[in-house]
């Protein structure tokens, strides 16, 4: 059998698998780039220590404090979580959302050994973001002396311009649209051996 029979012989199931991965390819670049949309997150360290002292009395009270300090940042991992923390920075900056959905992007990490929180905040616009985030620390400097009774909050780094944490590469859209469509049109070719 030469290979012009071949092609002759295997016609359909060359126009099954071409037509499928190319649709699977068109497919996830219209998912990639018009339906699922980017998103960009920022960041914030804040350290827990009583703002109203010197710095050296901070430094030679740290030792026998720390574990206050520790107790104190739970305290505030507990407040940055609280729907009073997100209805402030909601109703400041007017934002269409609801609560559960801005504590959705709202995460944070607490440091074991120092009384230190990271502060992640996801949105879907990159301005936006970065308004969210720097409102957040106003607010929960705000919120936070309303129930601690002070201000313990010290910013260690400021909010950056957020990052996209999720980029679509034409690449990668027409790799996996080439993968899937590949897989799909041999599994369809093998069903229709089956039955026809």
């Amino acid at each position: 059998m030469n290979l012009k029979n071949w092609f002759l012989s295997n016609k359909l199931k060359l126009i099954i698998v071409i037509s499928i991965t190319l649709l699977s390819m068109l497919i996830s670049v219209i998912l990639s780039f018009f339906i699922i949309k980017p998103e960009y997150k920022t960041g914030i360290s804040i350290m827990i220590e009583k703002n109203t002292i010197s710095e050296d009395d901070f430094l030679a009270s740290y030792n026998d404090n720390v574990e206050l300090y520790k107790n104190i940042a739970s305290n505030y991992a507990y407040i940055i979580k609280s729907r009073r923390l997100a209805e402030n920075v909601i109703n400041k900056l007017n934002l269409n959302m609801s609560i559960q959905d801005f504590q959705k992007n709202i995460s944070v990490t607490q440091n074991k050994e120092a009384p230190l929180l990271t502060i992640t905040i996801k949105n879907n616009n990159a301005k936006q973001c970065f308004n969210i985030t720097t409102q957040f620390i106003s607010s929960l400097k705000e919120v936070g002396a309303e129930i601690l009774g002070d201000d313990y909050i010290k910013i260690l780094d400021e909010p950056e311009p957020p990052i996209k944490t999720f980029n679509p590469s034409i690449f990668i859209s027409l790799s996996l649209g080439l993968l899937a469509g590949s897989i799909l049109s041999i599994i369809l070719i093998k069903i229709f051996k089956i039955y026809y």
